[in-house]
């Protein structure tokens, strides 16, 4: 009987405590949201990432589409996820609610799914999200992953009396749970990127515990810096400005190959596509 309680006790010890109700488990990783004129409806397009090792199922995506007075104008039909492994993640494309093309709007999204038999919800408010605390795993180490691209649309500026646009600047959103200024560890990030068969030079940026003082809010948008690191203390992500292009959307279909070293190991993922919904720890972990 002993052996059989310890055993027990050791199973006990390896098995993930369930999270708190109040703890955000599920991450919105992309989003875009138009109101476009060739389906004459909105459309909205994005993915979320199950933080955890626990699996989701039942999972709903649910977008209510808010006028410039705060009042809704219509819930988009809803999006249903039968079930999402541990630590992975799922498109959703959403289309409905006809606005005209002159009213302004934001919205609310609303993500609802069971996790060990419990039924939970999360919301975001025009992408702002309103769970104070965010799931981080339990296993020891840095959990490391890619959560992402992001791109910086440019401005127009005049020269010699001609509009001349500055160029989009690629971002790449990089998770590393357990970078804090205590520890102050230090990461090398080394991404190549490959549009349309055609591959770049690796770009090779160093990620330090400086980079969390730099907000990510307060880089201008307008025409931020390629090299420029920032961070993200709500989604508890880095962005790493990887290059500044004349047009992103003529890069065609990207791929990425992603090489993170820290101090908890070396991760590296391989082809990665948007929208790049890896595990947080991928198993080529040496």
């Amino acid at each position: 009987m002993g052996m059989i309680a310890l055993l027990a006790a050791l199973l006990l010890q390896q098995t993930p405590a369930v999270p708190d109700p109040d703890v955000a488990c599920v991450d919105l990783v992309t989003f875009a949201i138009q109101n476009s004129e060739f389906d004459r409806a909105i459309v909205a397009e994005g993915s979320i990432l199950n933080r955890t090792p626990f699996e989701l199922t039942n999972v709903t995506i649910e977008i209510v589409i808010i006028g410039d007075n705060k009042f809704p104008l219509g819930t988009m039909p809803r999006e249903q996820v039968a079930k999402i492994g541990a630590r992975k993640g799922a498109g959703f494309i959403l289309k409905g609610v006809t606005v005209p093309l002159a009213t302004r709007f934001t919205h609310k999204i609303n993500v609802r799914y069971t996790l060990e038999n419990q039924e939970r919800s999360q919301t975001w408010d025009n992408l702002q999200s309103k769970s104070p605390k965010i799931y981080v795993d339990p296993e020891a180490g840095p959990k490391v992953g890619v959560m992402g691209f992001r791109t910086f649309g440019g401005v127009y500026k005049t020269v010699n009396k001609q509009q001349q646009y500055s160029g989009d600047t690629i971002f790449l959103r990089l998770r590393v749970d357990g970078f804090d200024d205590k520890v102050k560890p230090e990461g090398q990030l080394e991404v190549t990127i490959t549009a349309d068969g055609k591959k770049m030079s690796p770009i090779r940026r160093s990620i330090t515990a400086a980079a969390m003082k730099t907000d990510i809010s307060k880089v201008p948008a307008s025409d931020p810096d390629p090299k420029a690191i920032g961070y993200d203390g709500v989604g508890k992500d880095f962005w790493v400005g990887l290059l500044k292009i004349e047009n992103a959307s003529k890069l065609g279909k990207i791929v990425v190959d992603v090489k993170f070293s820290g101090a908890g190991g070396t991760w590296t993922w391989t082809a990665l596509e948007e929208p790049h919904l890896a595990a947080l720890r991928p198993p080529d972990k040496k």
